[in-house]
């Protein structure tokens, strides 16, 4: 009996390769050219798990492998997420820093003691805890004082149609302090229908109110040679015959001991320069919706 034939059946290896394809054969040396020719296909051999020719796809992997290698994926997923969002961040500031202007950034407002217009000592402190909005002007002037303090008691109105007045106050510094004196300043205040307890009218002596205007508020200095005491002599009343604003009285800036401005600047209840609005065309919503949010926050 030949090798490739046990007991009347014809081996594993020249079994026929039935339903095949057929394709070049490796004949064996065991078998006949007939048996040789119905062998099966010589194929590579499939991939085993235990280290064969390769691997085999699709295999079952444990299930603790399957866990470590996800939790290999989301773990990467997450550090790129993170490292990301950092780098977008710190864009995001380097940018908002370029791009802001000095009176963007959070500066502290500057402190002071002075006198109030009913002659009262009137510092930094008693705003401590409250926002603010601060004003420059003098008693005696005409513009742009008077369009800005029509403007400022417009909000005073709308703060306390709101119940914001008191919360939020009103501080108008003198640039003329060397003629506002309190009965003047308070005289003023109630030409324009004033609260006197949440609007403040603030003067002292000139190198007191240069370091907050100038130095802590960013205001012009001087406006030339024009200040001397002469020119600030030469000034008519502001007040009419009774003893209201006279429309039309005017006054250069040159005639104070520094230029009036047509800004307000309000503070935040923590003490820092939050924004700077044009007073002469305020924008009351917007100058509100800012007081609202800051009112709440402090």
């Amino acid at each position: 009996m030949r090798d490739c034939q046990i007991v009347g059946r014809i081996s594993a290896q020249c079994r026929p390769n039935v339903g095949r394809k057929s394709a070049a054969r490796r004949p064996h040396a065991g078998c006949t050219p007939a048996e040789n020719e119905k062998r099966p296909i010589s194929r590579k051999p499939k991939a085993t798990r235990d280290g064969g020719a390769g691997w085999r796809f699709p295999m079952r992997w444990p299930a603790n492998m399957v866990l470590r290698y996800f939790l290999r994926i989301f773990l990467g997923l997450a550090l790129g997420a993170v490292v990301v969002a950092g780098y977008a961040a710190y864009l995001y500031s380097t940018l908002e820093r370029a791009t802001s202007p000095p009176v963007g950034t959070v500066t502290a407002a500057p402190a002071f003691d002075l006198i109030d217009q009913h002659g009262k000592p009137f510092s930094s402190r008693d705003l401590a805890g409250k926002v603010w909005v601060a004003s420059f002007i003098s008693a005696r002037c005409a513009h742009p004082c008077r369009p800005l303090t029509s403007n400022v008691a417009r909000l005073q109105d709308q703060l306390a149609a709101e119940d914001l007045l008191g919360h939020v106050m009103l501080v108008s510094f003198s640039v003329d302090p060397v003629h506002d004196a309190p009965a003047a300043m308070r005289a003023y205040l109630e030409a324009y229908g004033a609260d006197q307890d949440a609007w403040r009218f603030l003067t002292g002596p000139p190198e007191a109110l240069s370091s907050v205007l100038v130095d802590g508020f960013f205001m012009s200095a001087k406006s030339g040679p024009g200040d001397g005491a002469g020119g600030r002599e030469e000034h008519a009343s502001w007040l009419g015959t009774d003893g209201h604003v006279d429309p039309d009285h005017h006054d250069t800036p040159r005639q104070y001991e520094f230029p009036p401005s047509n800004v307000l600047v309000v503070v935040d209840a923590f003490g820092n320069i939050q924004d700077y609005y044009d007073g002469e065309a305020l924008d009351l919503e917007s100058i509100m919706d800012d007081l609202r949010f800051l009112a709440q926050r402090r």
